[in-house]
């Protein structure tokens, strides 16, 4: 469901078989600031790299219609958002291409987009609010705030803080449990599923990207307010800031139309696809907003101090976000100038690197169909922000790269080139993991296969015979279904809905007589079978 932070996976990893959990990862992965190498030409044109702080913005702005204008021929975008602000000032803010193929609706400063992860540093941002306030602290316990949070982990749940969620180092393993708001929990069930997710002693020890960790971070944010997560980042955030076209899925689509659908490549071509809908996971990855309001967010986070115009969060605050909390592993092939050489760090909400002396921040964004972006150069008072709809494209890399470049100055050679090469491969790669699956028969028959399964974290799970013959998978109160496809031995593709969505393997345990014990699942654990 979200994703996010994002770090651009290269083929000798996705070359692999790729699974869903691995999609997931890797659409994540690629939304974030991982090739950024940032040098030469971006099939047009070139800007000169700069990296004196009183450098003009002058020619950057002049030729950025141009270079995106190019990049969306080269990465094959239906639209683009861009937004970019230096000083407390909008430079350029504007949109590009349509909203959806086969329309003539254009994209401006007011089209609502899906942020995906970038919905993280509003939810950290408005906890931040109440910390300003005195209502919290980002060293809070969480167990003291939301009553049933209670993790496998007895030490963890003792002593995990909001700032231990915000940071991804509670030890909620990366991207799983995600499923669980498709399953129809409500966010009380899923608080109370959490102490059945499996994080292997991990608390504080790795920096592993949870959208879990989030939704209970933002548990955190609604308690402490006494509303709904919704309505708290209305009053604390939106409404202050007067974002008046932010908000959450909640509310859904603009009443006006002035909205980007989501395109993914299906069988080679640029297809609509439906808006992400998830909404138990707001905190994680739920809100909408345009260019235009994500210029005034960007300004409140460069705010110098109070009396700026868009000062809302204390000094003190800001610079708790934007501080070094935890070290990133590196889980993917880098370019620079993220690697363990320059190193990157989360803070709260951020993710943390520094280039050519500068400290930089970024938050990568990716769901069903949609890519978003944001980089800050505190020291220069500059943001970028780019926000893309469509899923597998690197336009969103080229075009901050261009900027971040423009004031820092190279991260490596041949950076536009580069990004173009690594998204290709992408390309390739996925394409061909989300090829049709050649079924091969299983060691039984599918009939011996169906009947109950059962875990803690997701509950029940029916394995069913679809009348045509197949496997289906059904679970949670929602019913949400999957199928099955063999390919071989007791391994099946459990293929979840959605057009983007590649399958997960499952393998089914089968005892000495043959007869299935449980089914093991990528990214929902280990089920036992269920006795008749």
């Amino acid at each position: 469901m979200v994703e996010a932070d994002s770090r651009l996976p290269v083929v000798p990893v996705l070359s692999k078989t790729i699974t869903r959990r691995r999609m997931m990862q890797g659409s994540v992965a690629a939304a974030a600031l991982t090739s950024i190498g940032l040098h030469e030409r971006a099939f047009a044109q070139d800007a000169t790299p700069a990296a004196s702080p009183d450098v003009s913005d002058d020619d950057l702005v002049a030729g950025l219609p141009d270079f995106v204008d190019a990049t969306m021929k080269a990465y094959q975008v239906p639209g683009v958002a861009v937004t970019l602000v230096r000083n407390g000032e909008t430079l350029f803010e504007q949109g590009f291409g349509v909203r959806e193929l086969g329309g003539n609706e254009p994209i401006d400063a007011d089209t609502q987009f899906q942020l995906a992860s970038n919905s993280k540093p509003m939810t950290a941002a408005a906890i931040g609010a109440l910390v300003d306030a005195k209502k919290v602290t980002f060293d809070s316990i969480v167990a003291d705030i939301v009553t049933n949070f209670q993790m496998e982990d007895p030490y963890a749940t003792r002593w995990c803080t909001i700032r231990d969620l915000l940071a991804h180092r509670s030890g909620f393993p990366a991207f799983y449990g995600d499923v669980l708001g498709r399953l129809g929990y409500d966010r009380p069930d899923v608080i109370g599923r959490l102490r059945f997710v499996e994080t292997d002693g991990k608390f504080r020890e790795h920096a592993l990207y949870s959208n879990l960790g989030y939704f209970a971070a933002g548990e955190c944010l609604a308690t402490t307010y006494g509303a709904t997560w919704e309505s708290a980042m209305t009053d604390l955030l939106w409404n202050p800031l007067g974002m008046s076209r932010t908000n959450s899925m909640v509310e859904g689509y603009p009443a006006d139309g002035n909205y980007a659908s989501n395109h993914a490549i299906i069988d080679g071509k640029n297809t609509p696809v439906e808006w992400d809908d998830s909404i138990e996971f707001g905190a994680a990855g739920g809100v909408i907003s345009t260019a235009k309001d994500m210029g005034t967010w960007m300004k409140m986070l460069l705010a110098s101090d109070m009396s700026a115009e868009y000062a809302l969060l204390s000094p003190e605050t800001r610079a708790d976000i934007f501080a070094d909390s935890m070290v990133a592993e590196v889980t993917f092939s880098e370019t620079p100038p993220i690697s363990p050489a320059t190193g990157f760090n989360y803070g709260l909400g951020w993710g943390i690197f520094r280039l050519n002396g500068h400290v930089v921040t970024e938050k990568g964004g990716a769901l069903s169909g949609i890519r978003t972006v944001v980089n800050l150069i505190p020291d220069m008072g500059v943001g970028i922000a780019v926000m893309v709809n469509q899923n597998l494209t690197m336009a969103t890399e080229a075009i901050r790269a261009h900027v971040l470049e423009y004031y820092l100055g190279p991260g490596g050679p041949n950076t536009q080139e580069k990004i173009h090469s690594d998204w290709k491969q992408l390309i390739d790669s996925f394409t061909a993991a989300g090829a049709p699956v050649t079924p091969k028969d299983p060691s039984l028959s599918l009939d011996a296969y169906t009947g109950s399964y059962e875990n803690e974290l997701c509950g029940l799970v029916q394995v069913i015979a679809s009348d045509n013959g197949e496997l289906r998978f059904e679970a949670g109160p929602a019913r949400y279904t999957a199928s099955f496809t063999p390919i071989g031995h007791d391994v099946f593709v459990l293929q979840f809905p959605g057009a983007t969505n590649l399958g997960e393997n499952v393998t089914f345990t089968v005892d000495d007589q043959g007869t299935p014990t449980g089914l093991i699942t990528e990214s929902m654990g280990a089920f036992a079978r269920v006795k008749a």
